[in-house]
């Protein structure tokens, strides 16, 4: 697997070199993301699934923990989405940088006693988190039961739950459904594009799911799956600034 998997392996192998060859390691910052290669990722979230898509949303509400120069930042839950970076460390791509859980207790588990900075991070298309937060604010990320996603319930279209979403009546006008979204999402346009992208203004029929999430994630999996014919790519950085014992500090 990817994380975990190649990313601890490589990262416990730069650690172990470090330490066994006298080195303190100051900071430690592992990154990594399992992408659609660039040709592949147009679409609203620049994301394809290639694992449990509900699992892949849900990575991205929960909370993290980290250490930066000392000092232990937390991020509560539901807040990741709103903590994203910009980042340029592959100039060739237009990526973005978010905290991956808590990844304060890899002080003990790596050998990281001398740090003062542990950051775990995920990679995504710049574009991933401000559309998935306009999933959030429309209450499409919502673990709660939705008494009209139950599994039996009568048919229920795309167009008729944002109605609900937005206690609207269900046989309004499409394009009054569309400018109170708008508002909602206080006019932004990346989101609210996000939205009608996806197609949940259409008279598509709904999958119920019992939750917003669980129906989100497996219409999600049918409409952002990978294709036979198309790859993905994986970008990893493990980043280590390590003292050596003639004093030299030494990024690798």
């Amino acid at each position: 697997g990817l994380d975990p998997g190649l990313d601890h392996m490589i990262s416990k192998e730069m650690v172990d070199y470090a330490n066994e060859h006298g080195g303190k390691i100051r900071s430690f910052k592992s990154c990594t993301g399992g992408l659609p290669a660039p040709e592949f990722s147009d679409n609203p979230l620049r994301y394809k699934f290639s694992w449990s898509p509900e699992s892949a949303l849900m990575a991205a509400t929960y909370g993290a923990k980290y250490m930066e120069n000392g000092k232990t930042i937390e991020v509560p839950e539901g807040g990741l989405l709103l903590r994203t970076k910009e980042t340029k460390v592959i100039p060739g791509f237009n990526l973005e940088l978010y905290p991956n859980r808590d990844c304060t207790h890899y002080q003990a588990e790596y050998g990281l006693k001398d740090a003062n900075t542990i950051f775990r991070g995920t990679y995504r298309y710049k574009g991933f988190s401000d559309s998935l937060w306009a999933l959030v604010q429309m209450g499409l990320m919502s673990k709660e039961m939705h008494p009209y996603l139950h599994v039996k319930g009568p048919d229920l279209t795309w167009k008729q739950f944002m109605c609900k979403l937005m206690n609207m009546e269900a046989d309004v006008f499409t394009g009054t459904l569309k400018d109170a979204v708008f508002q909602r999402l206080s006019q932004n346009q990346h989101q609210f594009n996000c939205i009608e992208k996806l197609g949940l203004f259409s008279d598509q029929l709904v999958e119920k799911k019992n939750t917003p999430l669980a129906t989100m994630s497996h219409y999600l999996s049918e409409h952002l799956a990978y294709e036979p014919h198309e790859r993905d790519v994986i970008i990893m950085t493990s980043e280590m600034a390590v003292e050596w014992p003639d004093k030299r500090v030494l990024e690798r």
